[in-house]
């Protein structure tokens, strides 16, 4: 069987002998590739023939993320027979969503973002709907009607409805120059807004966030970063960490205020800047808002399916109709929602297998992230932001630099990591394998990290 590889920073996943010369959707190097199980078995081997979904089998796909994609790729090198169909409520053809802050910053084109090109669909019998609204889910008769009154049938399906950009509870957050980024179109229109803008108050500091306030500073703009919480990236870094990150954000230019609580933005008519709760005016052109995504569970709440944070699945991505799958964003995972590429990606993939009969498990991931700010990159794996109360950290923070690892009992739980990227591989395979650490191992960082480089 042939291997598996997954980029530790986008989390695209490679099959072959060896990891590619570079990722084709980020660049990184083969270093930055981890191996993985592969889940997707030779069709002669995955399911009896007997078994095998035929040509009358109708498989519907509910979303063109990653998750969505990932699900109908993975049908089709499972299964050449079953009809697939890929209902996307953008008009455009399913791309790379990571890639977006690289293209507001200019450093990808438009036409570099799709996953595949459009002769990808035909030449592998995938039906793409684009720009289709999906009203509802009739599970009774197993069909999903389009806003347009057009009918899927389906025998399998899969929802992978993402999410949407969470907007606090500010006044005037719809007026004219307020933002979120979390489509194509977003993005666009954001690019149409910063022409001519001096100033752009980034709202959340999170890692959608600095991507983004890193995007519009490279665009030459003045950038202002409002986090609520006490540090930047709060769900990935420890305090310390975050420190050594707001140095590198601030020294590209970028003014970082943490800890306030914006109640409205201020303008008449478009934006000029926020009010915080203390009576303080923030003036700027422009606000972006990047607080985090909500789940987009509309449709299986409707279809009554059980839905808690997100819609509730099993290790098969089954929901609590076993006709029905979730991936990506949408769906809740004993109890967690990831939120990251990686983990949506992998979702879709168990999603889409599942949807033929391939019986496939997803197990978790552990919590990764990576983030490049400046020339230095940020990585954060496991449960380094969440310590326990018998959890150690061992850390050391030297120019400009942090190295941080959380140990729960004689295992490695968490690494933080800054200007360190070449140990996050091996942090991320100790985690995710749960190695034993000796007590030579323990001691301080620097022999952690000797037998991390073993």
């Amino acid at each position: 069987m042939e291997k598996a590889f997954r980029c530790m920073v986008c989390g695209y996943v490679h099959y072959g002998e060896a990891p590619p010369e570079s990722c084709p959707l980020c660049g990184v190097g083969p270093e930055m590739f981890e191996e993985i199980e592969n889940t997707r078995q030779p069709a002669a081997d995955a399911v009896l023939e007997a078994d095998r979904p035929k040509g009358d089998w109708k498989v519907v796909v509910v979303g063109g993320g990653v998750a969505g994609f990932s699900a109908v790729q993975e049908i089709r090198n499972e299964n050449r027979q079953v009809q697939v169909t890929l209902v996307s409520g953008e008009p455009h053809l399913p791309y790379y969503r990571m890639g977006l802050t690289k293209y507001l910053a200019g450093e990808m084109k438009e036409e570099d973002l799709p996953l595949e090109g459009e002769d990808w669909y035909g030449e592998n019998g995938i039906r793409l709907l684009r720009g289709a609204v999906v009203e509802k889910v009739r599970r009774e008769n197993r069909e999903v009607v389009l806003g347009d009154g057009r009918i899927l049938p389906y025998d399998a399906l899969v929802l992978a409805t993402g999410g949407n950009p969470f907007v606090p509870p500010i006044e005037g957050a719809d007026k004219a120059g307020v933002h979120t980024v979390r489509t194509l179109d977003d993005a666009k229109n954001l690019l149409e807004g910063l022409a001519g803008i001096n100033t752009c108050i980034c709202i959340g500091g999170g890692l959608l966030g600095l991507e983004t306030a890193g995007a519009i500073a490279r665009k030459g703009v003045g950038v202002k970063v409002l986090e609520g919480l006490p540090w930047l990236m709060p769900r990935q870094l420890n305090r310390q960490a975050a420190e050594v990150l707001k140095g590198h954000v601030e020294a590209m230019g970028m003014e970082v205020r943490e800890g306030v609580k914006i109640v409205r933005i201020l303008g008449e008519g478009a934006c000029e800047g926020v009010a915080l709760d203390t009576g303080e005016e923030i003036r700027g052109d422009m606000v972006v808002i990047t607080a985090g995504i909500r789940p987009e569970t509309g449709l299986a709440k409707a279809a009554g399916l059980e839905v808690e944070g997100g819609i509730v699945v099993d290790d098969r991505m089954r929901t609590s109709d076993p006709a029905i799958h979730a991936a990506g964003d949408c769906a809740q995972h004993r109890g967690v929602l990831y939120g990251v590429w990686p983990a949506a990606q992998y979702q879709g993939m168990v999603a889409g297998l599942n949807a033929v009969s391939v019986d496939t498990e997803f197990g978790g991931i552990p919590r990764a992230a990576t983030l490049k700010v400046l020339e230095v990159k940020v990585t954060s794996v496991g449960d380094a932001a969440e310590p326990e109360d018998t959890d150690v950290l061992l850390e050391s923070a030297a120019d400009g630099n942090y190295t941080g690892f959380l140990l729960r009992g004689d295992r490695l739980s968490g690494a933080i990591l800054i200007g360190n990227d070449a140990l996050a591989f091996k942090a991320k395979e100790w985690i995710e394998k749960e190695k034993t650490l000796g007590p030579e191992c323990r001691k301080d960082v620097a022999s952690l990290q000797a037998c991390l480089e073993k």
